[in-house]
């Protein structure tokens, strides 16, 4: 868990990138009884970030500018997070 969250978690195998290319790990990642609860326990995270950490990323305008601003935030280490997550948009919600 990230510091100051609290709920159940359990460790799961992801990729992080760095300067010398990606990497398998094991990490913690919190559990939801829902859906809707983890919708709400994200929003919570994004907006509880220290220093407004994710302020652009809430402010984005379009679907393509919130996933940029994230990454920029370093929410995600993957190089190709934008794009993959904008593809999967795009494949359900049509134009990025």
């Amino acid at each position: 868990l990230r510091e100051g969250e609290k709920g159940p978690a359990k460790m799961y195998p992801t990729k992080e990138q760095y300067a010398d290319g990606l990497k398998q790990e094991m990490a913690n990642f919190r559990e939801f009884n829902s859906m809707d609860e983890s919708i709400q326990g994200y929003d919570t995270f994004l907006r509880s970030s220290p220093e407004n950490r994710y302020e652009k990323a809430l402010e984005a305008t379009t679907p393509m500018e919130y996933l940029n601003e994230l990454k920029n935030a370093g929410y995600a280490t993957d190089d190709d997070y934008v794009k993959v997550v904008g593809d999967v948009y795009s494949q359900y919600f049509g134009n990025k």
